[in-house]
């Protein structure tokens, strides 16, 4: 039988256009291809049997893939990969199996038999599995559960799925690969997934508030939860030291509260009390000071924000300080509310759970037990309490397997189980405050969750959208949250490596700048800014550091950790891993904007979303123009009603421009018809922007026409800082408010004449340092800007009403996120272009970006036909590929004349290599670079370097380092452009992947005069692309340039 690795680098190599396409290839790697399709639909058994004796799991994944059950051909690769020679976490190692126990680590549900009940009302379950990992690899057992023995067990269940992985414990053999449940057996589901803490706490006697708050998103924001926060903040700062009299808090206060000034002004009118506020904080901060006297011992033994994993139970949690003095643990958890809850405790000890791998670590190294102490805190009085147990592990892990269950359940077109409706009977609800169980009413009436709700048709049809897209949401964060899986698997260690997240062997260099790594080679991508995890492996029972990048290069790493006292030295001794943190934030945004999209008013722009028929769909703007447009507007956005700063070309009865002038006239005639009809445009329009066609120059004329308030954004912070660069020079004495620190903009802080403080949210709050002058100055905004992140989810933007929204770059954004920006306005004009590339997301049908999915069926849209960038020669390379030559060039050949008259060059490469880097293409690639550097005079920062593989990208940084040439992936290097691109395939056979139409436009239409693509020859003349080999020179000549 052919190996697993074989059949994933099958279908890596092919690169299947479906799953069932993927399924195929599977059945024929597996037969060898005798067994036809039709055939093993008929008979699946087929498989299994002789002359080809497959694990029924491999056949159950193929027939599953050629059924397209599986969402996603990376679902296929996944459940492959889980066949793989693996080794992951498990509690008690070495006592896997024993005479009367067995361990399983890991295993996948094969069978599933559903509580039934029989005699003595003893209800019976039972699971098969095929064990993946440890001493039973191989092997499919079954495992027999009885309510009577582990209720717990018997009615998990239901909620398993075929293909799911489960950890079991405690199991009593029960004869050949078979296994009894005993009382204290337990099974872990999807053990490497996490699960929240609080999520786990606030869910232990019912699960439906939690899945009500992943379907809502962000949720409101209050003052209450902002003070509490606040508090939170000056506890940390407190512990630190240095806080011991009144000027100390008042120091403290405002360093601190800036910070919060954004959401508190945001939330808070112009009856706001800010003194009673701060007096109400420092009211905690006294009860705090009073706990910390009482306890000086804190100050000296400290560890705030301790982020903890567990590998083996599968929870997260951020504990608020551990102090540690000899074989004395003391856990302690902050509470600003008003009285301590049952849950607090529950969290409390989930808390201790998740220190426990960590806690035998330190009795086998020291010999000796750890006494603990759990309390909490209450900063109303400086009271605390110790912990009151009122549940158990079993209670906390059942509701933790619930959770993953409902989290796997909410992603698939198919779910196994449905949210959970409860009737609001006492039994269940009555441990709910009145005003939790009426918000959980209307949630389900929202949702659509309980029986007796009915929608409309309009209804439905948002609800159906909703739904839709929570799905495809809660799909990409559950392929997502398998990064993090890999993280916590040791096992996975040279998986991580092999994709780039991980430098392994890093060792702290002394007498330098904190917190700096040495190693003998980068093994990653990372890049400034990124999270990284900074551990030694066995994350659950060991100390792990969470940083962020500073600088990296190819020998060294410099981090940034934020933790109090933290020293060099504790990393001496020891070498150390340096991974990639994962973190998904898209998902809270993205449900946070479908929540509101579901729950606002159905406009004209909702019909637009939903391709509800209106005028808006045919044709767009009305007969009278753009200002009958703005002046039938709903009163909510009509100018007079948004104040904006004086200096602001949006100031209140600033006359608008007119659509023509000096200025408009230097535009091409497709540029200003763009201007004119996302101008006057009713509810939408579109603007399709080739490279190098000038569509931030659009912008600010679109602005200037727009007739209210503006909010810009984009997917990343650069395009929105190119936007707000375009404005100010289009105009220098343009105001704008940008969400987030001038610190994080460098480049556009230079373009900015006045104080940078005035046009950067974080800035603002910092010189103001009050709510109301902070009020103040975010409605007298005219143009705001922010990410679509931050659009969906901070309150400034969800609760401002904007006339028009102004997308750029929107082909890169998801749908949701999309949503997140253009509904904080009346009107949206979405600009990018669907030949680029698409949102980078693991689940496909996410990766349609709402202007790609308006775009196929409106007459509302407008292409720049002009490109700017590209040498004619470029150009018209992309124009035939890409653009059915539609596009012009407007500039001469002399304005980007290549050195040798010769704008597009390829270099053939005679290499057979089909990996994923190519050594010799690299050879290649760096005599070309040092040819122009050094024979050519060059500047090396005019010349970038791009491939499809990241490994390509490493080997190449590498044989460059220091050259200060650009080198990386497609992805990463669009929006990028540089005088000379050189294009390295690195592969002999072209797949989906290397001719990706999206991905080849980009990576070509980087270069403004020269052009080189450096590929294996028979790569061009096997593809549609054949014609490429006439640009076909050799290494000599090129390299004499």
């Amino acid at each position: 039988m052919v190996s697993v690795n074989a059949l994933v680098e099958t279908l890596l190599e092919r690169a299947p256009a479906s799953v069932a396409e993927a399924g195929d290839y599977l059945l024929e790697g597996l037969s060898g291809g005798q067994l036809e399709r039709a055939a093993f639909l008929d008979d699946p058994l087929a498989l299994v049997g002789p002359p080809y004796f497959v694990p029924r799991y491999l056949a159950q994944v193929t027939l599953r893939a050629l059924k397209s059950e599986y969402d996603a051909v990376d679902e296929v690769l996944a459940s492959l990969g889980a066949l793989s020679e693996r080794n992951p976490p498990i509690i008690e190692r070495k006592k896997e199996v024993t005479a009367d126990r067995v361990v399983l680590p890991e295993a996948k549900v094969l069978d599933l038999r559903y509580p039934s009940k029989g005699e003595n009302d003893i209800w019976q379950s039972s699971i098969e599995a095929l064990v993946t990992s440890g001493p039973l690899r191989d092997r499919e057992i079954q495992i027999f559960i009885r309510s009577d023995r582990n209720r717990a067990a018997c009615f998990l269940v239901p909620f398993l799925w075929i293909h799911s992985t489960i950890a079991a414990y405690n199991l009593a053999p029960a004869g050949s690969d078979a296994f009894e449940a005993l009382p204290e057996s337990f099974i872990v589901l999807e053990p490497l997934r996490q699960v929240n803490a609080t999520a786990v706490a606030r869910s232990l006697h019912c699960t439906k508030p939690q899945l009500d708050q992943i379907r809502r998103g962000k949720g409101d924001v209050t003052v209450q939860t902002l003070k509490g926060q606040l508090v939170h903040a000056l506890f940390d700062r407190m512990l630190e030291g240095g806080i011991t009299t009144s000027d100390d808090f008042e120091t403290a206060y405002r360093e601190v509260l800036p910070s919060f000034l954004l959401p508190l002004a945001s939330v808070t009118d112009q009856f706001f009390d800010e003194t009673a506020f701060r007096a109400d904080v420092f009211r905690h901060l006294e009860a705090l000071k009073g706990f910390i006297d009482c306890h000086p011992h804190l100050l000296e033994h400290t560890q705030l924000e301790l982020k903890r994993y567990s590998a083996t139970i599968g929870i997260q949690g951020r504990i608020d300080a551990i102090f540690r003095e000899g074989n004395r643990l003391d856990i302690l958890e902050l509470k600003t509310g008003t009285r301590l809850r049952s849950e607090d405790h529950a969290q409390l000890f989930i808390y201790r759970l998740l220190l426990s791998d960590l806690i035998r670590r330190w009795q086998r190294n020291d010999q000796q037990d750890v006494e603990i102490t759990t309390r909490l805190l209450s900063s109303i009085d400086g009271s605390f309490a110790p912990l009151r147990v009122a549940t158990d592990f079993y209670q906390v892990l059942d509701t933790r397997n619930r959770l993953i269950a409902m989290q796997y359940a909410l992603g698939r077109n198919r779910a196994h189980i449905a949210p959970r409706y409860e009737g609001f009977n006492e039994e269940i609800c009555g441990n709910c405050a009145s005003w939790t169980r009426d918000r959980c009413k209307d949630s389900s009436d929202v949702f659509g969750d309980r029986p007796a709700s009915r929608e409309n048709e309009r209804d439905s049809a948002e609800l159906e959208y909703f739904r839709r897209f929570t799905r495809l949401v809660e799909r990409e964060r559950w392929c997502a949250d398998q990064n993090v899986a890999d993280l916590l698997d040791d096992s996975r260690l040279e998986f991580r490596v092999k994709n780039f997240r991980t430098i392994c062997g890093a060792r702290i260099v002394a007498a330098v700048e904190p917190f700096t790594f040495e190693f003998e080679e980068n093994t990653s991508d990372l890049e400034c800014g990124d999270s990284v995890l900074i551990h030694a492996g066995r994350i659950s029972s060991s100390a792990t550091y969470h940083g962020l990048v500073r600088e990296i290069g190819t020998k060294q790493i410099r981090l940034s950790i934020p933790l109090k006292n933290l020293l060099p030295t504790v990393f001496e001794d020891q070498c150390w891993i340096i991974d990639r943190l994962p973190s998904d934030v898209t998902a809270e945004a993205s449900h946070t904007a479908l929540y509101d999209f579901l729950v606002g008013p159905m406009d004209e722009k909702k019909k637009a979303v939903l391709e509800f028929p209106s005028f808006e769909r045919r044709g767009g703007a009305t007969a009278e123009g753009w200002s009958a447009g703005v002046a039938s507007s709903d009163g909510a956005f009509r100018r007079a009603d948004h104040p904006v700063c004086a200096a602001s070309p949006l100031a209140v009865g600033a006359a608008t421009p007119p659509l023509d002038g000096e200025e408009f006239a230097s535009l091409n005639s497709s540029q200003q018809e763009a201007i004119r009809r996302a101008a006057n445009c009713n509810v939408f329009h579109l603007i399709w922007g080739p490279p190098g066609t000038g569509k931030t120059r659009i912008i600010p004329e679109i602005i200037q026409r727009a007739g209210g308030r503006v909010l810009l954004g984009a997917f990343t912070n650069t395009a929105v800082d190119k936007m707000l660069g375009a404005l100010l020079e289009h105009d220098p004495t343009t105001r704008f408010l940008r969400v987030g620190r001038a610190s994080d903009s460098p480049e556009l802080v230079e373009k900015i004449s006045g104080d940078p403080a005035d046009f950067f949210t974080h800035d603002l709050a910092q010189k103001y340092g009050n709510v109301g002058t902070v009020r103040d100055a975010l409605q007298q905004a005219g143009i705001v800007a922010a990410t679509a992140h931050r659009a969906s989810t901070i309150p400034y933007l969800r609760s401002s009403a904007f006339e028009m929204a102004i997308v750029d770059e929107a082909g890169q954004l998801t749908e949701p996120l999309t949503l997140g920006l253009i509904l904080r306005a009346r009107r949206f004009v979405l600009i990018g272009d669907d030949r680029q590339l698409p949102p980078v997301v693991r689940v496909r049908e996410l990766g349609q970006s709402m202007f790609e999915r308006l775009k196929r069926d409106t007459e509302n849209l407008t292409l720049l036909e002009t490109q700017y960038r590209m040498h004619p020669g470029i150009m018209e390379l992309s124009n035939r590929l890409f653009y059915e030559g539609r596009l012009r060039s407007g500039i001469a050949v002399r304005e980007r004349a290549a050195p040798d008259d010769a704008p597009v060059v390829f270099i053939p490469v005679k290499s057979e290599r089909d990996g994923r880097s190519n050594p010799d293409e690299a050879r290649v690639v760096v005599d070309l670079v040092e040819s122009f550097t050094r024979d050519r005079g060059v500047d090396p920062e005019s010349i970038g370097v791009v491939s499809p593989f990241r490994a390509q990208v490493v080997l190449l940084r590498q044989m460059l380092a220091g050259s200060r040439v650009t080198i990386d992936t497609v992805e990463r290097f669009q929006g990028g452009e540089r005088d000379i691109m050189i294009l390295s395939f690195v592969r002999s056979r072209g797949t989906g992947f290397v001719f990706d139409d999206r991905r080849l436009n980009v990576a070509i239409t980087r270069a403004r005069s020269k052009l080189i693509l450096v590929a294996h020859p028979e790569l061009f003349q096997k593809s549609r692309y054949a014609w490429i080999c006439t640009f076909t020179e050799t290494l000599k000549t090129a390299g004499t340039i």
